[in-house]
């Protein structure tokens, strides 16, 4: 009987009841099986070992709810650099996962109006309106998700950008050390 299978028969029992699986000791369940108590909150509490079986002792936890975050570093503005993770990011929040972007460097104009219409030439290298146009709809999709937006303070004063500018509202003008953090919370960290 596998993690999968013991499942059912947790599902019936109290919190605190322990359930007894015995596998032959050639199984290569035990890894799975630590991984599955600690992914669902229940507690591998004794192994005994009998050479040729094994007696794996799982108590009934509670539910563990788990959240989970992604945390983007976007530093480029041109689509080749942009679309993978901006992708990866709007899957993440379709799915429930909470994102968040840190815009740095070039892609602090990602969040402009101007991003879309004309796009500055510096940003317009290789990257067509229609190219702009998606991005700029991911990060809009991702934000209305609940996705949280920073811009770099930094890059929004060397690039001439004020907050009037910024086609989001409730985007945060941080500094990276701000971010910092949530990007060490996070179980998917991607820097593009």
């Amino acid at each position: 009987m596998g993690p999968g299978e013991s499942s059912h028969h947790l599902d019936s029992m109290p919190h605190g009841e322990v359930l007894s699986l015995k596998v032959d000791a050639g199984e290569a369940i035990d890894n799975d099986l630590r991984a599955w108590c600690e992914a669902t909150g229940n507690h591998l509490i004794r192994v005994d070992d009998f050479g040729d079986t094994c007696v794996y002792h799982v108590e009934k936890g509670v539910p563990v709810s788990v959240v989970h975050r992604m945390a983007l570093v976007l530093s480029a503005a041109d689509h080749r650099h942009i679309v993978t993770p901006l992708s990866l990011a709007q899957a993440a929040a379709l799915e429930g996962v909470n994102v968040s972007i840190f815009f740095e460097g070039d892609a602090v104009s990602i969040l402009t109006h101007r991003y879309v219409a004309d796009g500055p030439h510096r940003w317009r290298r290789r990257l067509g309106r229609a190219a702009r146009a998606e991005a700029h709809q991911q990060v809009g999709q991702i934000h209305a998700l609940g996705g949280d937006l920073y811009a770099c303070d930094r890059a929004m004063t060397g690039h001439g950008l004020t907050r009037a500018d910024l086609a989001f509202d409730g985007v945060t003008r941080a500094e990276y050390l701000t971010f910092l953090p949530i990007m060490e919370e996070a179980d998917i960290q991607l820097l593009a």
